[in-house]
């Protein structure tokens, strides 16, 4: 279960989108190998591995929504879109603040195949990205040299998790993360990390404050995450980024 809180480079326009999927035999990254450096990781992904969520079956959730606090306290309705995909998508916020209480909840499903839950998330800051090397952030056009490592600065509201992602499309090594204290503004991935990438074009980067909690219910392990993004680069549009 994941909700994403974005707007454009002016919050002149923010929206959200909420999204929840219940399966029983494969999740992200199943197959593959997280090699942690320091606050940093990267995934070796051999084939036959699922650096992504696998097409596979899902299974009925029941009836989902997630409810906020604060001064505009509000219960939203996920809604079933097909093959027990949930999702919401609005113009709105989910929360103003980096200390706001979050709940997903569910009611399970009548055949019993998932339990009822209630799983809270605390928000995450709000993170935009300023400049990647010294350039400026930007959509397409972006570098960076891997023997150098990768010098990131960003801009936050709020404090927490400020996490940094280089994905891949192709190849074993999938990803590579940082978390940073979005607090600090700045952080750099290593060169040991980035050479684990092969040189290319064909790279996406994002940043965004983000927060997670974990429970387990009935033998159903839970995961809810929120992510923050501040401007124009999102997870639904990252900028693009070639490795030299």
């Amino acid at each position: 279960m994941s909700a994403t809180q974005y707007s454009d480079g002016d919050a002149a326009t923010i929206a959200y989108d909420i999204q929840a999927q219940f399966e029983v035999t494969r999740g992200r990254w199943d197959g593959c190998t997280r090699v942690q450096l320091a606050a940093c990781w990267y995934y070796e992904c051999p084939p036959g591995s699922a650096p992504y969520l696998p097409s596979v079956p899902l299974v009925d959730g029941g009836a989902l929504s997630l409810a906020t606090s604060g001064v505009a306290a509000k219960q939203i309705n996920v809604g079933l879109l097909y093959d027990f995909l949930y999702e919401a998508v609005a113009v709105g916020q989910l929360w103003s603040a980096s200390d706001q209480l979050l709940t997903f909840s569910g009611t399970g499903s009548t055949a019993g195949q998932t339990p009822a839950f209630a799983l809270t998330v605390q928000s995450p800051p709000i993170v935009t990205l300023q400049t990647l090397d010294g350039q400026p952030a930007a959509p397409v056009g972006m570098s960076v040299t891997r023997s150098q490592g990768a010098q990131v600065h960003w801009s936050t509201s709020g404090s927490g998790v400020a996490r940094f992602t280089i994905l891949a499309f192709e190849g074993k090594s999938f990803a590579a993360e940082c978390d940073f204290d979005a607090s600090a503004q700045s952080g750099v991935m290593s060169p040991e990390i980035l050479l684990r990438f092969e040189p290319g074009r064909n790279f996406r980067v994002l940043i965004r404050g983000l927060s997670s909690a974990h429970s387990e219910v009935q033998g159903w392990a839970l995961e809810g995450g929120l992510a923050g993004y501040g401007g124009p680069l999102s997870a639904f549009d990252p900028a693009a980024l070639e490795l030299r």
